[in-house]
């Protein structure tokens, strides 16, 4: 479960958000532990399969940003988020 996915009501939204984080992020980042996540590993996840999907792109850097942002507030990684 996605760290902030507890707060969604929408099922839709849920599923959107973890379809996209497993289908573009979870390949490049794999189970490395999020304080391991830096700007070229970022920058990887966007040079898959996202082609000319710039909406898809926009919405899934803003997710990544979302988990990165929630695991430093709970200690899990310091320093600024690569995401942004």
């Amino acid at each position: 479960m996605i760290p902030i996915e507890a707060s969604w009501s929408n099922a839709k939204h849920r599923a959107q958000w973890s379809s996209t984080l497993k289908r573009y992020a979870s390949p490049v980042f794999g189970k490395l532990p999020v304080s391991e996540i830096d700007d070229g590993l970022v920058l990887r996840v966007f040079k898959t399969d996202l082609g000319n999907k710039t909406e898809t792109a926009a919405r899934l850097r803003g997710r990544i940003e979302s988990v990165l942002d929630w695991a430093r507030v709970h200690g899990y990684r310091s320093g600024e988020n690569p995401a942004r």
